[in-house]
């Protein structure tokens, strides 16, 4: 097996670094109301039926991923917390919406699409890649943002670049920059800055064997999630089974009566079961892109 020459750069020389606004900024901010935001909510469901999506499934897809609207005002903005990255993942219900008329120099604090953003502080370090979904948004302190540059001919993917970051090895490099001041020794808090993300060596492989990397990479998240998916569904079933069961047993006193809980009325075990036999075919899909990714392991060196 040939081994590919790869090539080693700082972060600096191929991505902008930039950190979140500061604390005193977005404390001058004015959130937009829960009514102004169910109703743009309202406006990106119907945005998603429109493309033939059922409520359920656009609602769903509104809550796991992020809205595929801009913002209703274009003096508004959506911000981006620790608390709002969950699994790999920007939940949009946990976005707060502000007017940015009274914030100079928003832009600044300004992520789009392909931005990777990493946690600057904590016991762990959260990385998520902004979605082609998203327009724009600001992000907080205690955020970092890398935005890719073209090098060269080559070009840097930012799903690549995060799952090298996301890396145990890597993560340890990171974590390695404690909090500590002259009176308390170094803790477990990470207290990353953008300078310490600058000087991150990162490879530079070439752009088909990035591409295949990446779609091995979520191939296995697409199994995890559907995984998890799926032993849900299996357990909410099984507990309708027992309360369905002793609901219709005949019991000697009245008051040991089963009935069924609200959760279960109107539960549906055969549509349920569909519902896994769906999701167990997409696992078995994404296994047999991982299979072949791993048979064509050659072809990567």
């Amino acid at each position: 097996m040939k081994a590919t020459e790869i090539k080693w750069l700082p972060l600096r020389e191929v991505a902008d670094v930039f950190s979140g606004a500061p604390l005193y900024s977005i404390h001058k901010l004015t959130q937009v109301s829960k009514q102004e935001i169910d109703q743009e909510n309202e406006i990106a469901l119907e945005f998603l039926q429109h493309r033939k999506e059922s409520r359920e499934a656009a609602s769903k897809t509104l809550n796991q991923n992020l809205s595929l609207i801009p913002s209703a005002a274009e003096k508004t903005m959506r911000l981006i917390n620790i608390k709002a990255i969950e699994d790999g993942y920007i939940k949009f219900q946990n976005l707060s919406e502000y007017a940015i008329t009274n914030f100079r120099n928003a832009d600044r604090y300004v992520v789009h699409p392909d931005d990777i953003i990493i946690t600057s502080r904590g016991t762990q370090l959260k990385i998520v890649v902004v979605p082609q979904s998203f327009k724009r948004a600001l992000i907080s302190a205690h955020l970092i943002a890398i935005r890719l540059r073209r090098f060269e001919s080559r070009t840097i993917l930012p799903l690549f670049l995060a799952a090298y970051l996301k890396t145990e090895p890597t993560q340890e490099k990171l974590k390695k920059r404690k909090f500590s001041s002259k009176n308390k020794p170094a803790s477990v808090t990470i207290a990353l800055r953008p300078s310490d993300i600058r000087q991150l060596e990162v490879p530079i492989l070439p752009l088909p064997t990035q591409e295949k990397i990446v779609t091995f990479i979520d191939a296995a998240e697409r199994i995890k999630q559907l995984n998890k998916d799926i032993t849900k569904l299996r357990v909410d079933l099984s507990y309708w089974f027992l309360l369905y069961f002793l609901s219709q047993c005949k019991h000697e006193k009245p008051h040991g009566q089963i009935e069924l809980v609200d959760e279960f009325i109107n539960f549906n075990p055969e549509a349920e079961l569909q519902r896994i036999r769906n999701l167990e075919s997409d696992h078995n899909t994404a296994v047999k892109t991982m299979d072949r990714l791993l048979s064509e392991l050659d072809n990567l060196f």
